[in-house]
Formats: C-alpha cells, structure tokens, sequence
C-alpha cells in the first residue's frame, strides 16, 4: 500500500482500477500547490479526478492513522452529494472498501472512515452558513464558478485556516470577467501560490468523438468552447451580469407562510421546453423565489390543476401567464373562480421591458432564488442579440437551450410590482373577482370603498 499511496496517479490504476487519461495526470501529481483550479468541459473526467485525489488523501491519512477531514462544497447540496457518491462507490468497488465505518444520508451526506477519516458535504447557499463553525484539512468546492466570491473568502477560508489547508475550485467555465476567470489567470500566469489546469472533453478516451462532433453541432461556437473546450466566454450579448446572478443565487425553496405576500410566475410548455413555474415572496425587498418547478409532460389540464394548487397553497398568490400562444390556459385558471389570473402577451416592446427589469432586480440584488444548476444554465445562456432588420431578440442562444425558468421569474416580478411593491386585492385580504359592481372598485388610480374612504392603488 505504500508504494500505492506514492502519487494519486499510481492510487487510481493500481487500487480503484480507474486508468487516468492524460489531461488528468498532470492535475494528479501536482500536490504542492496550496489552491488548484481545475477547468473542465462536460464528461471531461473532472469529477472523476476530484474524487480520486480526495479518496488518495483519505486513505494515506488512513495510513498514517492520523484524523483527517475534507469538505464538498458545490452551490446545492444535491450537487455536492454526487461527488460524495462518486468516492463512496470508488472505494466501495475497491479493495478499500472496509475502511468506510458508515455513510450517513441525513442531514448532510457524510463518510465516516476509519482513523477517525470524515469526507462531508455541505452547501454554499445563504452566503456560506452552512459552512460556518467547521474545520477541515482540504476542501473541494465542485462547480466553483457558480458560487459567490464572497462564500469562499469569507465562508471558505477559516473553514481552512486552522490547518493551512488546501483548496480545489473545480468547474465548467462561465464568462470572462468573473473572479473564478480572473483567479484561473492567476494560476495560468505562475503564481506559485496557484495552480491552474484544464481538461477539454474531447481528451476524454470514454467518450465517442461522434459525440463531441454532435454536440458541436447542435450548440453555438461559443456554448461548445464553453462546455466542452473548457474555456471562458466572452460576455458578448449576455443580459445578465454574471457575477450579479450568482450573488442572487443565494436563496432556497421554502414552504408558504401565512403572512407573506406570494406571486406565481408560469410560462407554460407542453412537451419541447420546460413548463417553468416560479413563486415569488415579494413580502419585502429582497423578493425571494422559494419555490422553483417544472410542468413539462402533463396535459395542459393536469398544468392548469397544478398551478391553482401551488398558488392557493401560497396564500392563493396572484398568478401571471405567458398567455403569448396558451391564451386558454388563462381562462382555465380563471375558470377556477377564486384565483386572481393575470394573462401576459408578449411583443417585442413588452418581452423587453419584463426582461430588463429582471436584469435590473439582478443587479440591485433585489431578487434572490436557489442555486439551482438549470436556472443558473439559463441565466448563463441568456442573450440579447439583434436581427439583420434591427430587432432585438431575448432568449437562450444555441439548439436545446431553455429560458422558460427566467421567463417566469420574470413574470412573477412583474406580478409583485416591477421596482416597487403595489398593493393588490390580495393584499388587502380582499377576494380577487371584485368588479366595478362590487362594493369595492377601481376608479381611475384609487380603490373606492363602501365606507367612501378612498386607498392609494397602483394600477401596475
């Protein structure tokens, strides 16, 4: 086992039958480097050299009968137990495998090894609280470039000082311009401090070049560079800043509370695209989406149902459809008699305004929203390019590429009020059919009430 345990490259083929290919080994052997930054196009075998070198540390330490802790950190916690599930089923699959004493599920994935050996999970959303109060010996941060700058200094760091521990930031690319981007340089440049290293997809031997090829063809040239050539976009037409969007990414999906002022965002699909669903807490600044889904595969009718359930179950929260193409879809929930039901169609004026006043939101940090990988994707994709007559087009770039969720939220923040928070029958406890018949009604820009007391109301 000695011999074994000389560099992670001989550990993976000798005891995990794992053969690193060549864009892995040098990541491999270098441990000298403090902080590492590993840039990887997907099915690159990233993942896979990660978690060879956290199982390399583990068991040495384990040789050397000396406790030794190492964290995962991703920007969901999902996110971070695939990578602990791929160490678990390497080790397992080896003959290490007795050196596991447990693996707990619950509340956090962790791996209990001998010698008092712990390889834990932990999310970064919420600024970093999880992460608060441990200590570990090393620390791989997977999808690195999706997580705040301030997560890692600030959340990260002491996490790491105790030990002078090391630190991996492990990611697909994103945009120039980021911290990640610019801590990558740092490492590309000769900082003796860091190391940088990039594994394109096509170095991978396990995968087909006919797959690479189609998926070259069906992603613009700079989706593919990105996600499989593992290099840096420029922003170009990005509408979203990106550093902006993953400083937002800092919510989590939360159950209704009975005070709280809910609005449902809904841009509905079939069968294609995602059928995206989004409730937004817009109670007080910053509006938080606390739940995210996708309809995609019911029939319209099983949609509508599920809607008018999620939005009576938020304090019967005002709904708003992209009623561009499904203008029925509207009339179904309005159908439903006790749902206020607000029906969008889009022009190009109005497609731009609900966008731009999203990507304000985002800039301001006036809106936050999970960590979720599909909405960050969408975020990542999302562009403004101009047409040859001089119109603009807002949406994903590139075959197979999705925006549904953003449409959403964006839908839901226009319903909450745009920059400001607007009154609304729901607001005032009020049922949301009234008419101008009602004792209550709209008269111009105020609320005139039975009792003849008039109440400010903003008529979005």
């Amino acid at each position: 086992m000695t011999d074994r345990l000389r560099d992670p490259v001989v550990f993976a083929a000798s005891t995990l039958a794992l053969e690193p290919h060549a864009a892995q080994i040098p990541y491999l052997l270098d441990q000298a480097h403090r902080v590492k930054l590993l840039v990887g196009g997907r099915r690159s075998g990233k993942s896979y050299a990660t978690a060879v070198e956290v199982a390399f540390h583990a068991v040495r330490a384990i040789r050397e009968r000396r406790p030794f802790r190492q964290l995962i950190v991703a920007p969901a916690r999902d996110q971070a137990r695939l990578l602990l599930g791929t160490i678990s089923k390497l080790l397992r699959a080896s003959p290490l495998g007795g050196l596991i004493e447990a693996e707990v599920e619950s509340p956090f994935h962790e791996l209990r090894l001998a010698c008092d050996g712990l390889v834990f999970v932990r999310a970064a959303h919420e600024q970093g609280k999880l992460l608060r109060g441990h200590a570990a010996d090393r620390a791989v941060v997977d999808e690195a470039a999706y997580v705040p700058r301030e997560v890692i200094q600030e959340g990260l760091t002491p996490v790491l000082a105790d030990t002078n521990g090391a630190l991996v930031l492990a990611s697909t690319p994103t945009m120039r311009g980021t911290w990640f981007e610019a801590m990558f340089e740092q490492g590309r440049r000769g900082d003796p401090r860091v190391a940088s290293y990039v594994m394109r997809s096509s170095e991978n031997p396990h995968i087909s070049a006919a797959y690479v090829d189609g998926q070259r063809a069906q992603l613009t040239a700079r989706q593919f560079d990105t996600e499989y050539e593992g290099r840096f976009a420029d922003a170009g037409e990005r509408v979203f800043a990106w550093d902006h969007v993953i400083a937002c990414a800092v919510g989590g999906e939360d159950e209704p509370r009975g005070d709280a002022r809910y609005v449902v965002g809904w841009d509905p699909a079939a069968r294609r695209d995602r059928s995206a669903l989004v409730v937004l807490d817009c109670t007080a600044k910053p509006w938080r989406a606390v739940k995210l889904a996708d309809l995609k595969g019911a029939d319209y009718l099983a949609q509508a149902a599920a809607v008018a359930s999620v939005a009576r179950r938020y304090n019967r929260a005002r709904i708003v459809i992209d009623a561009t193409c499904q203008t029925v879809l509207a009339d179904l929930l309005r159908r439903e008699g006790d749902l206020w039901v607000e029906a969008v169609v889009f022009t190009a004026e109005s497609k731009a305004a609900l966008v731009m006043n999203l990507a304000l939101l985002v800039e301001r940090h006036e809106v936050l929203f999970p960590a979720s990988r599909d909405l960050l994707d969408e975020f990542a994709r999302y562009e403004a390019r101009t047409a040859p007559s001089g119109s603009v087009r807002f949406g994903a770039a590139g075959s197979g590429a999705f925006d549904d969720t953003i449409t959403a939220l964006a839908l839901a923040a226009k319903g909450a009020g745009a920059t400001t928070a607007p009154r609304s029958f729901a607001s005032e406890g009020l049922p949301p059919w009234l008419t101008s018949s009602s004792p209550i009604f709209f008269s111009g820009a105020r609320v005139v009430a039975a009792d003849g007391l008039p109440d400010e109301w903003d008529p979005l």
